[in-house]
């Protein structure tokens, strides 16, 4: 089984459907505790629980269906769901991840639930009242990198990707999954290649540059460490 850890902004989106088009109708997608857009064909966790009762996981049940799980949920999550689970995440420089992750929320209101627009800090960044600086510095994005690997260590791993490097990523998992996942959807704005400059020369032009460094120290050792592991692995497989 392989289970996904879709971290927001990391390209997941794009990687949930290079999955679907080889695994089709074997990816459950588990979007159903964070705010997602209501497109049906993202949300089939919601019915399939809703046609399990039995759920928390009857595990016979999800492994006779399903290959793949995918979604925005922590790492320790599906740990139990299988014999031989394969964790498998993408990681983003955090200073360009958090950027996106502010002008996402300020610039696409119809992707926000209606049961959060009451809430106070999606209200204040779609309306300006609260800036980038003040966004980076809350408890979840500071410690957004360590909620979603929930005490799994980045060893335990079977793959890591970096949305910085996407296509060689697509090529890894390839090879350690013995798949040939294609490179179809690759994310053409801020966050593919080259956005993370952009983003750096934005944050220095507000004159936010070290306070956002410094509300996302604890990602960024994250983030080395996924680092790390994903250039390991290229040279393991690659």
């Amino acid at each position: 089984m392989i289970v996904s850890v879709h971290i927001p902004k990391t390209a997941g989106s794009s990687f949930r459907q290079s999955l679907q088009k080889i695994f089709n109708s074997q990816v459950l997608l588990d979007y159903d505790n964070i705010w997602m857009p209501k497109n049906p064909v993202i949300r089939n966790f919601k019915q399939f629980v809703l046609n399990n009762p039995s759920f928390p996981p009857n595990k016979l049940i999800i492994n006779s269906k399903y290959k793949v799980i995918h979604g925005h949920f922590y790492a320790n999550k599906y740990k139990n769901i299988s014999k031989e689970v394969k964790l498998i995440t993408f990681f983003r420089d955090p200073i360009d991840r958090v950027v996106s992750n502010y002008l996402y929320i300020q610039k696409n209101p119809f992707f926000i639930q209606p049961t959060q627009l009451n809430n106070s800090m999606y209200q204040a960044v779609r309306n300006n009242q609260m800036n980038l600086k003040d966004f980076s510095e809350l408890e979840a994005e500071r410690n957004l990198y360590s909620n979603y690997l929930g005490g799994v260590g980045i060893d335990n791993f079977t793959f890591i990707g970096l949305t910085e490097a996407y296509e060689d990523s697509i090529k890894l998992f390839s090879k350690i999954f013995g798949i040939e996942l294609d490179l179809l959807f690759i994310n053409k704005g801020k966050g593919s290649s080259g956005g993370t400059k952009d983003y750096y020369s934005l944050i220095k032009d507000l004159g936010f540059y070290s306070d956002i460094v410094e509300s996302q120290k604890e990602n960024q050792l994250i983030y080395d460490q996924a680092k790390r592991k994903f250039e390991q692995l290229c040279n393991q497989y690659l």
